[in-house]
């Protein structure tokens, strides 16, 4: 493994126009980056965004389930998570409450963690000048920042992926001692129990520290390796991934299976996604052998999983790998940055170029990131509902409405809770027939099947037999107030013959009973 100036002297940068100024970053910018990304997260953090479904499926479990039962049965609502991290959050409910800032503060706190990581480790493996560079993309990546207070394990997937590569790295460093050994061994060992996708990170790490044992043998040389060295580490990585991977599988049920094949459609990614991984790979390539098969081996595992379809490529599944792909631009941003001063453009401005649309993209989308605020929605709806309104939910948003109405002061038993009606449209339109008569209806919705297009024909119908009169919207949800007492309005369609849009029987990727907007036991 090359030190930092190691790194510089060995990349020919300095025929490249970036030269001195590539080495010598000021001693505050580093920290100052790491500081902005500390301080983007807390922002989101005390933005105290509205649970959205995806988490409150999970936070259902965690408030409803005994811990021993977390750690050893399978989860309802279709919810796979690791065992430490759900002991975190059992822990932190049970220490601190079932509120939105001590349900994230383990997510929160990792991804804190993640921030600090990423700097050291771009510092260990880019030329100072990249290293920030790399460090400010991850710092202000918006979407790592909104992921960094979530009741989901995808932060944690980045803090453990980024532990795991350091500490791989750290035993390729010169003058690797048996305490760096030790402490890779536990960092390895723990991290499968902490997130499902460190199994690939360690496997694939693992491998690629077998690999440079096997090809550089004992010899003079510091910076080989021996296999004695390596064999006790690795072993132990590969005991405890088996273990965590055999418990994670045991607790996987056949409904599970069968929504997460649904839902993720495992397969590999596109051509263009594919080219732009093979150009990531010989940019890091340039950081030599070792380095570039440790950091690249979790990928080739994952695209090799992807290629298998039992794993997707894609969206926040690969969220733990944006490490890596960040590792890689900003490799491209140096080299671009170095195309542009052999211009005999000034250095100063040649970064600008590259760093100056950086910071207009945060600037221009700046935390709270949210997706379905039902706690202030229904904090308004509590001010406007008078005695004798009804109210329908739309069965998207009934696991938030059972969750923050009672904080709204809105008993769960006023509201008509909808049922899913996936594959048959009318089966709303007859739900709120029931309320045909009504002159206040408030219709609550939030998480809408966007491809079924439930919802467009579902208030389509309700202005044809009413009269809108109000609406009150929130990211990712909304309520509106309809007037159903005009008997000629009522007359004009009936939930049989209004025309609506039958969807495919498989355009949903699953069906009722999977996933979130399924019923757990409790309910």
């Amino acid at each position: 493994m090359l030190d930092p100036a190691g790194a510089v002297r060995g990349t020919g940068l300095r025929g490249t126009g970036l030269g001195r100024y590539a080495e010598a970053p000021p001693r505050w910018a580093l920290p100052l980056v790491v500081f902005a990304g500390l301080a983007a997260r807390l922002w989101q953090y005390l933005g105290n965004a509205s649970f959205w479904i995806d988490e409150l499926a999970l936070v259902d479990d965690v408030l409803h389930i005994p811990l021993r039962a977390l750690l050893v049965r399978p989860l309802p609502l279709d919810q796979i998570a690791p065992p430490a991290f759900l002991a975190a959050l059992k822990a932190s409910s049970v220490w601190l409450g079932a509120g939105e800032p001590a349900l994230r503060l383990f997510p929160f706190a990792c991804a804190l963690a993640s921030v600090v990581l990423f700097a050291a480790l771009a510092r260990r493996v880019l030329p100072p000048w990249t290293a920030v560079f790399a460090a400010a993309i991850f710092a202000l990546l918006p979407l790592l920042i909104s992921w960094s207070a979530s009741v989901k394990q995808y932060s944690t997937d980045v803090a453990v992926s980024i532990a795991v590569i350091l500490a791989a790295l750290r035993l390729l460093a010169p003058g690797c001692r048996a305490r760096d050994r030790i402490a890779a061994a536990a960092i390895g060992a723990a991290a499968p129990w902490l997130s499902h996708t460190a199994a690939f990170t360690v496997a694939g790490c693992g491998a690629a520290l077998a690999a440079i044992a096997i090809v550089a043998p004992v010899g003079g040389d510091r910076r080989r390796l021996t296999v004695a060295a390596l064999a006790t580490v690795v072993l132990v990585w590969a005991a405890s991934a088996g273990a965590a991977v055999a418990l994670s599988r045991s607790l996987l049920t056949e409904s599970t299976r069968d929504y997460m094949a649904r839902f993720w459609e495992p397969s590999l990614p596109g051509p263009e996604i594919l080219a732009l991984l093979v150009l990531g790979g010989f940019l890091l390539a340039r950081r030599g052998p070792r380095t570039a098969s440790v950091l690249l081996a979790p990928v080739v595992l994952t695209l090799a999983a992807a290629a298998a379809h039992v794993y997707p490529f894609s969206g926040r599944s690969v969220l733990f790998l944006v490490p890596v792909f960040l590792l890689a631009a900003a490799e491209a941003g140096a080299l671009l940055v170095a195309g542009i001063a052999a211009l005999r453009v000034p250095r100063p401005a040649a970064a600008a170029l590259v760093v100056v649309p950086l910071l207009v993209a945060f600037a221009g989308n700046l935390p709270v990131y949210e997706r379905e605020e039902m706690r202030p929605l229904l904090g308004q709806l509590a001010e406007r509902v008078r005695e004798g309104d009804v109210l329908y939910v739309y069965y998207g948003a009934a696991r938030a409405f059972r969750f923050y109405a009672p904080q709204a002061g809105i008993p769960v038993s006023r509201a008509a809770l909808g049922g899913c009606h996936r594959g048959d449209p009318r089966g709303y339109l007859r739900e709120v027939d029931a309320f045909r008569g009504s002159p206040r209806l408030w219709v609550v919705v939030a998480h809408p099947a966007a491809r079924l297009r439930e919802v467009p024909g579902l208030l389509g119908y309700l202005g044809r037999i009413g009269a809108g009169r109000e609406r009150i919207a929130e990211t990712g949800a909304f309520a509106e107030l309809y007037d159903l007492s005009d008997p000629v309005r009522l007359a004009s369609a009936t939930a049989e013959d209004f025309p609506v849009v039958t969807p495919a029987p498989d355009s949903s990727g699953y069906d009722c009973a999977h996933g979130p907007i399924a019923r757990a036991p409790w309910e």
